[in-house]
């Protein structure tokens, strides 16, 4: 929705605007699935879920991706497989 405002006033999203969108998007998902912690580096997402009393903390191995939108469908989607949603 907002994606779609911004592109209506201003036209198109320059990439580092796309990038920051797909990063609030995956912190958005995040939050909705009890994870407390997403640190990103360059290949790599530290992500830590909590469980009750239970944290579990792992480390995915991201694919180098030009593509902010790419970028997100393939973390949520590592998300999701690596933490069992």
């Amino acid at each position: 929705m907002l994606e779609k405002e911004l592109i209506d006033r201003f036209g198109p999203l320059p990439k580092q605007a796309q990038w920051l969108l797909a990063f609030s998007r995956i912190r958005v998902f995040a939050s909705t699935h009890q994870f407390v912690s997403l640190k990103f580096d360059k290949i790599t997402v530290h992500a830590k879920r909590q469980l009750g009393k239970k944290e579990l903390e792992k480390k995915i191995f991201l694919p180098l991706i030009d593509d902010p939108e790419e970028f997100e469908f393939i973390t949520i989607g590592f998300l999701r497989r690596d933490f069992s949603i």
